[in-house]
């Protein structure tokens, strides 16, 4: 049985044909949406495993990046959802508190490319409202975005001379900067978010396949394609890593890493095995391993996503009828609160045994004093008959230890109590439980007693 600290499969959910790109939870992780070759972005119910909606459109080609800004109440302004594609436009689609979907009609689509220079990584800054974008062709423009008017208005563009963006990180105090990784060189751009001014460019010791920032904003990790490790930078524009954690054989390429669980604790990627795989970054060590099926392919798109009682993370394949999967884990509150239910269920189900047997018990005695008292009353009748036939009586009361023969007068003594002419006056007392009474018929004749012949006694329990 799996440990409450590992994810287990939620579900499992088809409908790609081709591989799947990116993955996004949204609406407070209830939703999941996906994007892939096959031109398609499909909203499923987490909970459910349904499919609502499916949205595309033939300007699109591929999905490869997907962003949610969240709704703005004060402004009273819709969520939206950004999707990058594969002929460089970007889509943007509000949702709709009414329908529970995107709304088609009030969405729009940007040229922000070229033809066919595909959207390699995009990066939303939800603070202020910008969004980062990088084309295979290492392109990079900065957008504001008009929430009114469901429009992107260009700030600035920068382009990567001879190599492809992999990364896009807002970064520092308000988001006022943007990291850029790229992926042969390895460079680490830093520029001005707000005006694209130089602040700083260096040189890590390899390619970058993925990167991904902290929640916090303290740490970045990046995926070193020369030695097959992340390395974690703190602070992220640094060039020397305070970190490494060293990755299978079968991971040469992570195209997408994120953090996950409360406070980023945990490194979520995929692999060229058909898993995904949880990284503890205070430890460096290798937490878990996500499988999929057998022949699932290569991991590529993860997305990650923690409430106040569950984690998630999604993982999708990159085959021809690729699935999702889903996997979630209750969180520490949640396991403590679970932890302590089950102790207090099990000091409950202690008391009610203890206090079942203490009825057995009681029970049991109730049932014994009853026989006992019901053995009275029987004797109370038969000594009442006796002496109605015979004549005052002797009655002798032994302990059951006591071996005593009715027909010697020395086993045990007699120490006779005498009842009167009207029949037996007491009784044995109940508490006495385990008491033998012995009843000897005396019939005294012209005042002399029986001989031993003539005794005879009834012993009754």
């Amino acid at each position: 049985m799996p440990d409450a600290d590992e994810y287990r499969c939620l579900r499992r959910l088809k409908g790609h044909n081709g591989p799947v790109n990116c993955l996004l939870f949204y609406q407070n992780g209830d939703m999941l949406a996906s994007g892939g070759d096959d031109q398609c972005v499909r909203c499923w119910e987490v909970n459910t495993g349904r499919c609502r909606q499916e949205l595309n459109d033939d300007r699109w080609a591929q999905v490869t990046a997907l962003d949610f800004l969240q709704e703005d109440r004060h402004l009273n302004l819709s969520p939206i959802l950004f999707i990058g594609t594969g002929r460089g436009v970007v889509s943007m689609y509000p949702f709709s508190n009414a329908s529970k979907g995107f709304n088609r009609q009030t969405s729009s689509t940007a040229k922000v490319f070229d033809f066919n220079d595909s959207v390699e990584v995009q990066a939303l800054d939800s603070l202020n409202q910008r969004l980062a974008v990088a084309s295979h062709s290492g392109r990079v423009k900065m957008f504001k975005i008009d929430r009114q008017k469901n429009v992107l208005e260009p700030l600035w563009t920068f382009e990567v001379t001879t190599d492809i963006p992999r990364s896009l990180l807002f970064y520092g105090n308000g988001n006022q900067q943007v990291l850029i990784h790229t992926l042969c060189v390895g460079w680490v751009l830093c520029r001005e978010a707000n005006t694209g001014s130089a602040v700083s460019e260096d040189r890590l010791d390899g390619g970058v396949g993925s990167g991904a920032l902290s929640p916090d904003g303290r740490i970045s990790a990046v995926h070193d394609i020369s030695n097959a490790q992340f390395d974690l930078y703190d602070p992220p524009t640094s060039v020397k890593s305070s970190k490494t954690m060293s990755l299978p054989s079968n991971v040469p390429m992570v195209k997408r890493c994120l953090f996950a669980e409360e406070g980023g604790r945990r490194l979520v990627f995929g692999g060229d095995e058909g898993c995904a795989f949880v990284w503890d970054v205070g430890t460096g060590n290798h937490v878990q391993r996500l499988d999929h099926e057998e022949d699932s392919g290569t991991i590529y798109s993860v997305a990650t996503f923690s409430s106040p009682d569950r984690y998630f993370i999604a993982s999708g394949e990159a085959t021809k009828d690729s699935e999702i999967y889903v996997w979630s884990k209750p969180t520490e509150r949640v396991q403590l609160m679970r932890e302590q239910e089950m102790a207090e269920a099990a000091r409950a189900e202690e008391q009610a045994n203890e206090l079942r047997q203490a009825q057995a018990i009681q029970a049991a005695r109730d049932g014994e004093l009853a026989r006992l008292g019901q053995m009275v009353q029987w004797m109370a009748t038969f000594l009442s008959i006796i002496h109605t036939v015979t004549g005052p009586l002797r009655v002798h009361y032994h302990p059951v230890p006591t071996a005593f023969d009715l027909g010697s007068a020395s086993a045990g003594g007699w120490n006779s109590e005498h009842i009167g002419q009207t029949g037996p006056t007491s009784a044995p007392s109940l508490n006495d439980a385990r008491l033998r009474i012995t009843v000897v018929i005396n019939r005294v004749w012209e005042g002399g007693a029986l001989t031993s012949r003539e005794k005879r006694g009834v012993a009754i329990f």
